[in-house]
């Protein structure tokens, strides 16, 4: 009689716990932490960008340039083909909008990437010189240094050339990528999660995923919100892409814009950067008269000439 009652208590229990654990590793699976934050991010208006550009995971990137397409021999970028069995040296061009953004048309943007320093570069390589590119808006140099990773080994660059502005001197939170059709769009990540007040139990909400997520479709329904603070990734520290870059075996120059400010400011980033030295008046090499940040094809020579002895200097050292 006794086993009989305990029968009659365990099996309930024993199901529901199974239960638990069979829903808990469902939730999990359907990453519902991330699919509360990705709601948060959306309905805060925390928007960075949002462009038909397509996934990089082939090149551990959360997104590739407009126009950038590999495969096996290599890869092809606003900047024309670029071979990885090319039989002469290889200079890589990195940068970001500083580099892709290169000018106006009247009222229209007009970014023609035969404006850019990359392309200016290429015609003043020796012969035999083969010069691939790739920037695009919103690069941070761990980004540069991710690309790098995945095709350095193939492309064995002989020199490899990065710009670098203001906010690229500093660490930056991971993007939260939602893909929309043929777009993807850039968030911030959400700093909180969402509970329901009248159900909250801390140790409960920490350890489950699923009854997180409920919390947030209630407190959606109902009110009640008791925000809570969400853990965050790892920040992308520049210091680190800068090391990761260096550890490419091939020649780095990193060089740095200033802001196209009037007298020039006076932060210089230290070494390994170095910071370019442009013409003045620098509004003059403004791509729009209130953008300090951006140049027009103008800036873009200057950016071209203030690399070239440099360069050229690498390029003829043993």
């Amino acid at each position: 009689m006794c086993g009989m009652r305990w029968r009659w208590i365990l099996v309930p229990a024993l199901t529901l716990i199974t239960a638990a654990v069979g829903v808990e590793a469902l939730a999990r699976r359907m990453q519902l932490d991330q699919r509360q934050g990705t709601a948060i991010a959306v309905a805060r208006h925390q928007l960075i960008a949002e462009f038909n550009w397509k996934t990089g995971e082939a090149v551990g990137l959360d997104y590739v340039p407009r126009g950038f397409s590999a495969d096996a021999e290599g890869f092809t970028s606003a900047w024309g083909r670029c071979d990885y069995a090319h039989p002469g040296p290889t200079l890589l061009a990195l940068g970001d909008s500083t580099t892709r953004q290169t000018g106006h048309v009247g009222d229209l943007p007009s970014d023609d990437p035969r404006h850019a320093w990359p392309a200016l570069l290429r015609q003043r390589l020796p012969e035999g010189w083969q010069l691939c590119a790739f920037a695009e808006d919103g690069y941070h140099p761990s980004d540069l240094a991710a690309f790098l990773e995945a095709v350095g080994p193939k492309l064995k660059p002989a020199l490899v050339v990065a710009l670098l502005c203001e906010n690229d001197l500093q660490d930056e939170l991971p993007r939260l990528v939602i893909e929309r059709g043929d777009r993807l769009a850039l968030y911030q990540p959400a700093q909180e999660r969402l509970a329901f007040a009248p159900l909250y139990v801390g140790p409960l909400y920490d350890a489950s995923e699923a009854f997180r997520f409920l919390h947030f479709r209630l407190q959606d329904r109902f009110g009640h919100t008791r925000a809570l603070p969400a853990p965050q990734a790892p920040a992308r520290r520049y210091a680190d892409a800068i090391r990761r870059l260096e550890a490419d075996p091939s020649e780095l120059a990193l060089f740095y814009l200033p802001r196209l400010e009037d007298p020039p400011p006076s932060r210089t980033p230290g070494p390994p950067v170095h910071t370019l030295q442009l013409p003045t008046p620098l509004r003059a090499l403004r791509r729009e008269p209130d953008d300090p940040i951006h140049l027009n094809p103008a800036g873009q020579r200057a950016v071209a000439d203030a690399m070239t002895p440099m360069l050229t200097a690498l390029q003829q050292s043993p």
